[in-house]
């Protein structure tokens, strides 16, 4: 039996990761996981698969602590469920599945004395994709998920 598949961009194979076309972007949260971060503090790790409007997707993950819980807030608010950010604890697990919509970008960094590419995600609130029709519109409705 043989594999299938769309060879990657010579891009791609060298660098060992698909980056994703900047811009708006879909995504689903996969779920979160609680564990201390480097300094001893209680982090929540979120998990969710980004696609880009030619389907190709990845797993991004977003790092919560105390200090930007923030970022709870703008996810909440891009699926339409800012109220429960008022009202901690965060349960991730009821949102488990939910889907929205973000615009991501790439910024340079470094890490361990190498040049790094890292995606970042600005969640879209949900109301407002409203303005974005034109730029939903041209999404392939067969992004899986």
């Amino acid at each position: 039996m043989a594999f299938n598949y769309n060879p990657a961009s010579d891009e791609t194979v060298e660098s060992g990761f698909m980056k994703l076309e900047e811009g708006l972007a879909k995504f689903k949260f996969i779920g979160a996981e609680e564990k201390p971060s480097k300094s001893g503090k209680e982090m929540l790790v979120m998990s969710f698969r980004i696609s880009d409007r030619t389907g190709a997707s990845t797993l991004y993950r977003e790092y919560v602590v105390d200090s930007n819980n923030w970022k709870l807030g703008r996810f909440l608010k891009s699926i339409d469920k800012y109220e429960d950010y008022k009202n901690p604890p965060f349960q991730w697990e009821r949102y488990q599945g939910h889907t929205g919509y973000c615009k991501i970008k790439y910024e340079e960094g470094e890490y361990d004395g190498k040049k790094t590419l890292n995606l970042r995600a600005d969640f879209i609130e949900h109301g407002a994709i409203n303005s974005l029709e034109s730029e939903v519109d041209s999404f392939d409705d067969d992004i899986p998920f």
